[in-house]
């Protein structure tokens, strides 16, 4: 079983018509595209890198808008990029969890940006924010994930405006990790009570 630690990947819960399945594949787990110098956002295949439980990242390519005749089919495939193959639906809250207990998992919520853009409404960014605390005893704690959202951010104005007149934009797919751990405090042990029963002629015949 993978252990949920810092920079250890993070499992993934997926569905197909064969069923349920679980998996710490790389090529089937949340991961973020590797930057190259000039990479086409648009032109494959793409090199990624798995999400690692802790560890902040940033990475992306570049959109050439002279490609962009297909607005619906570009926002579509810019988006499966972002998201890479076999995008999970749920990820391990610990990295030991079982497919039998649904309140281990975490489901990956959606927040996309509302957009007044005229003409082509494209996916600019992707950012995951993932919550996490520490759970357990206070001598060993463990890393438990308690939320995951997927923020889309989508163009809010014409492309030419927002390239400044270029002819190419970037696109960026990013991760943080935000702990919402209470302070611990340890907690103190009551004072251990007896409670002993004596016989009513324990004392006899002195009393």
């Amino acid at each position: 079983m993978l252990v949920c630690s810092l920079g250890s990947g993070i499992s993934t819960l997926t569905t197909s018509s064969t069923g349920i399945t679980r998996s710490i594949n790389p090529r089937e787990t949340l991961s973020l595209l590797i930057s190259a110098e000039n990479q086409d956002c648009l032109l494959g295949p793409h090199q990624r890198s798995p999400v690692l439980f802790g560890l902040e990242s940033t990475s992306g390519c570049t959109l050439r808008l002279d490609d962009i005749a297909n607005c619906s089919l570009v926002s579509q495939l810019l988006l499966d990029v972002l998201r890479g193959p076999n995008y999970p639906q749920d990820v391990a809250s610990f990295g030991n969890c079982s497919l039998d207990r649904s309140l281990d998992w975490v489901q990956i919520k959606t927040d996309t940006s509302s957009t007044e853009a005229q003409g082509c409404s494209i996916p600019l960014s992707l950012h995951l924010d993932i919550e996490w605390t520490k759970y357990g005893t206070l001598g060993n704690p463990q890393a438990k994930i308690v939320s995951i959202r997927e923020v889309i951010q989508i163009n809010t104005s014409s492309l030419d405006v927002l390239s400044g007149g270029g002819a190419v934009y970037p696109i960026r797919s990013s991760v943080s990790f935000i702990p919402v751990s209470a302070p611990a405090v340890p907690g103190l042990r009551a004072t251990p009570t007896f409670n002993a029963k004596l016989p009513f002629d324990f004392f006899y015949p002195f009393v």
